[in-house]
């Protein structure tokens, strides 16, 4: 299993000769042979070091009978090159030196990255009027988009279901890319997952049915069944490093699999139960699985019901916050009611208003006051923007005149005009809605949109790579409700602010997948990300610094353990000396920093920081990262940490 923020390397003990032998080791031929031998055995030892020399020991050892004779041919292939052993098992060498009593960094200093590629800058006023830059017409009903680039791309693909096919659209204008059948129909929708799930480039693609879940792994166009223990479990699926160990899983609300289909383990939370998502609530570094029934351990199974008197009912949509100086979760349930849940069980009821049926909730700060919201309709008219304690800070009408016209679909949030609070984006039975959730004012409503779905909301993302956020939704223009269209919007005028290529999953959260599609082992927590986030979409743009980390393992022994890195600034901002960079190494249970360097200069807008650190192998454990922090606001903190190199 093996997720990465980036590259991933695995380091074995020997190094192999083509004999299978270690260097250096008394290659025991026992070659059946007779004491004449003439012996030519050209042993080609070619160890494969990264040196030039093909180490031809000419062993002179041909053997033309088969006596037994144990010719013990003592290869001792003792080198007395000056290479530094690079073995074709992983590439990386293993002479290292002694192991430093301190970690020792050299670093150089900031230097012009003629490569570099700036991300944050002033977003133009921006226009709320909407074009439509592609339509791809599905005939039937669907829901579910996700979205994320494949290997090599600067745009994304994004998927959809339609009964027994997987679809991929070019995110620049909607050509098919993928056209694949999967193993069982499904005309009741589905909200599957995307992302680089097994550390080998290339996206997995999960879905669920009544009775199986589906992987598919594009690169090598095949499907795996994942097994379910329970039929009816189709609602939703995700993925996750449930076990730390750099691959992740797949996840539904009462079962955990491995990619390849094993069984993991199964927990009580709720067959079709809807909306699900993961987090470390206890802070224990490893997901437990959120579902309307309670919190369970996707490892074990272990976990606690919520309080029955808040009778959450099947259905939850929510995400991490922290309001309590500690981790809490916000959620809605089926019958309606807002709650903070609590890693024990309990709930604190915060919103209890009735409300008619389920709708897709999302959490962000909309106002600018650092603190998250909450955007939740009531399933009929009114679309709400609630704060933490339940106070309604503004309610829209979103069902214009029509009766019943606020249900279905769901809201999303996104800062699109890149001034650090999220709008509120809704789509009904009656349209397309923007809000300002800081006034309260309404900034677009198109009624060219309508939906009939539940548990979909539109997406936004930055799809065609061309700088400028898009939002794709699934739209059923007949009054009959049985055909739908893939629509994808992007400003009428200048652009919306720069944000990110992925949106993988229901439950999205930011802070579980990098750009590049890669899905992270230990998510930073989204509590503590943009101000508290889920199912919102940061803007990556504004004048701020942008400080982008890259680390490379280089050498691992017994003794030493050797990084390279860089640390770039994309932003629009110099970002003043004092940036720290923490190495921070995972032991199987905690997080902890190994060792750290302060910059003493400043790094400029567009130039890169490069050097090494060196430290003992006993003093980090399996996984690695590089963390840069500065001193001003971030344009974008999740490449603030490097790809997560796994020893």
């Amino acid at each position: 299993m093996a997720t990465t923020l980036g590259v991933i390397v695995l380091l074995s003990v020997a190094c192999s000769d083509k004999n299978g032998d270690s260097a250096g080791e008394a290659d025991a031929d026992t070659d059946a042979d007779s004491d004449t031998d003439t012996d030519t055995d050209t042993d080609t030892d070619s160890d494969t070091d990264a040196d030039s020399d093909t180490d031809t020991d000419t062993d002179t050892d041909t053997d033309t009978d088969t006596d037994a004779d144990t010719d013990t041919d003592t290869d001792a292939d003792t080198d007395a090159d000056t290479d530094t052993d690079t073995d074709t098992d992983t590439g990386i060498p293993k002479d290292c030196g002694l192991a430093p009593t301190d970690a020792t960094w050299s670093v150089g200093t900031p230097v012009d990255d003629p490569g570099a590629s700036l991300t944050c800058s002033e977003v133009p006023a921006v226009s709320w009027e909407v074009t439509e830059e592609w339509t791809y017409f599905l005939g039937t009903f669907m829901m579910g988009l996700v979205a994320a680039p494949q290997p090599g791309d600067d745009y994304s693909t994004i998927f959809l279901e339609v009964e027994d096919k997987l679809i991929g659209l070019d995110g620049r204008d909607g050509a098919p890319l993928l056209d694949t059948t999967i193993p069982e129909k499904d005309n009741d929708g589905s909200t599957p997952a995307v992302g680089n799930a097994n550390g080998v480039p290339g996206l997995e693609y999960v879905t669920t049915r009544w009775y199986e879940a589906y992987l598919y792994e594009i690169a090598t166009d095949t499907w795996t069944t994942l097994d379910m223990p329970a039929k009816g479990d189709d609602e939703v699926i995700a993925l996750s490093d449930i076990d730390q160990d750099g691959i992740a899983e797949a996840v539904t609300p009462s079962a955990s699999l491995e990619l390849d289909g094993t069984f993991v383990m199964d927990f009580d939370g709720g067959l079709e139960s809807t909306g699900m998502f993961l987090a470390d609530l206890d802070g224990d570094n490893f997901p437990e699985v959120l579902t309307a029934s309670g919190i369970w351990s996707p490892l074990d199974g272990t976990g606690v019901a919520w309080d029955k008197s808040f009778d959450p009912g099947y259905t939850i949509y929510g995400g991490t916050v922290s309001v309590k100086g500690e981790t809490e979760v916000f959620f809605q349930t089926g019958r309606g009611a807002m709650g903070l849940g609590y890693a024990d069980g309990t709930v604190d009821e915060i919103y209890a208003k009735p409300v008619v049926g389920r709708y897709l909730s999302a959490l962000g700060d909309a106002t600018g006051d650092g603190v998250p919201e909450i955007c939740v309709g009531d399933g009929w008219q009114y679309l709400y923007l609630l704060d933490l304690d339940g106070i309604s800070l503004y309610n829209w009408d979103i069902s214009a005149s029509i009766k019943g016209g606020g249900g279905s679909g769901g809201c999303t949030m996104a800062d699109l005009d890149g001034d650090g609070e999220f709008e509120v984006i809704a789509q009904s039975r009656a349209g397309l809605f923007i809000f300002d959730g800081a006034t309260g004012d309404e900034l677009l409503y198109s009624p060219d949109y309508p939906t009939a779905a539940r548990d979909s909301a539109p997406i936004v993302g930055d799809f065609d790579g061309d700088g400028s956020a898009e939002i794709a939704l699934v739209t059923f223009p007949d009054v009959l409700w049985t055909s739908s269209q893939l629509v994808v919007l992007g400003a009428a005028k200048d652009r919306w602010a720069r944000t990110r290529p992925v949106w993988n999953q229901l439950g999205y959260d930011v802070t579980s997948i990098r750009d590049d599609g890669d899905i992270v082992g230990t998510p930073l927590p989204p509590s503590t990300t943009y101000g508290g986030v889920f199912r919102a979409q940061p803007a990556h743009d504004g004048d701020f610094v942008d400080l982008e980390s890259a680390a490379t393992l280089t050498c691992a022994s017994i003794d030493a353990v050797v990084l390279d890195f860089a640390v770039h600034n994309l932003g629009s901002v110099e970002a003043p000396a004092g940036t720290t960079l923490s190495l921070r190494s995972f032991d199987g249970s905690t997080w902890s920093e190994v060792s750290s360097y302060t910059l003493k200069d400043a790094v400029p807008t567009g130039s890169v920081v490069e050097g090494t650190v060196t430290v003992a192998a006993a003093d980090v454990g399996d996984r690695i990262v590089l963390e840069a922090v500065g001193t001003d606001t971030d344009c974008d903190i999740i490449n603030d940490r490097s790809n997560e190199i796994v020893r």
